[in-house]
């Protein structure tokens, strides 16, 4: 398989084989278990939007920016690092912010599927 460049694709994959020692199994087993918790995260964000919990989607969206960082998820890192900011910074603009990290999640799923990584 060749390796997905970063202008096409919405995460890293030649620096996550980095991290993963060169072992392209072991990419596969890193991004399904960012996988499951992605979705996870996602809900309960969802949900701190919904009830306007701000500390909660504070909290969510560090915890996606950082395990997206971890998984090399480059545009999904960025939308969670705006997110982030918007809690502390721009309160009126987390709805908007919540829909382009799940844009950003849903283009990363579909990309990773696509390319036969989860």
């Amino acid at each position: 398989m060749s390796a997905p460049t970063v202008k096409d694709s919405p995460f890293d994959y030649d620096e996550l084989l980095a991290r993963c020692a060169g072992q392209p199994a072991l990419v596969k087993r890193a991004l399904s278990t960012f996988q499951g918790t992605l979705s996870e995260d996602l809900l309960h964000l969802q949900h701190a939007c919904e009830t306007n919990d701000v500390e909660e989607v504070q909290r969510l969206a560090h915890r996606i920016k950082g395990a997206s960082a971890n998984a090399s998820a480059k545009l999904l890192h960025k939308a969670g690092l705006e997110l982030e900011l918007c809690c502390k910074f721009d309160p009126a603009s987390i709805t908007r912010m919540l829909q382009r990290v799940q844009c950003e999640a849903e283009n990363l799923t579909n990309y990773l599927a696509s390319q036969s990584l989860v």
